[in-house]
């Protein structure tokens, strides 16, 4: 039978070698999960790889404007960045019209 001592040592081994590989990582892994179930512990949750941003929306927006398919598929902080843009744009030359529009946007 294994004991929890030969483990530790091939657990040292493989973190003492000089030229890690993937075949190391799957040895070390493997010993840290015996290991782990000879002490009855539970395994540390897995850390990601990937980023913990959350994901970024898209536009899926249903009309058939050249608008609407130009923006279908975009990243939405981009579209609402354009419309922004827009709107201030308005608002400089047309305020009856950026009037309007906010009246719309708050009904």
């Amino acid at each position: 039978m294994i004991t929890e001592q030969q483990i530790i040592e091939a657990i040292a081994e493989c973190q003492g070698e000089r030229d890690p590989n993937a075949n190391t990582c799957y040895k070390l892994a493997a010993y840290y999960i015996i290991l782990n179930e000879m002490r009855g512990k539970t395994p540390a949750p897995p850390i990601s790889a990937y980023s913990q941003d959350p994901p970024k929306s898209t536009v899926h927006f249903d009309s058939d404007s050249e608008f609407a398919r130009a923006i279908q598929g975009m990243e939405s902080g981009r579209a609402w960045a354009i419309v922004d843009d827009l709107v201030a744009t308005l608002w400089a030359v047309n305020k009856p019209l950026y009037n309007a529009l906010m009246r719309q946007i708050k009904a």
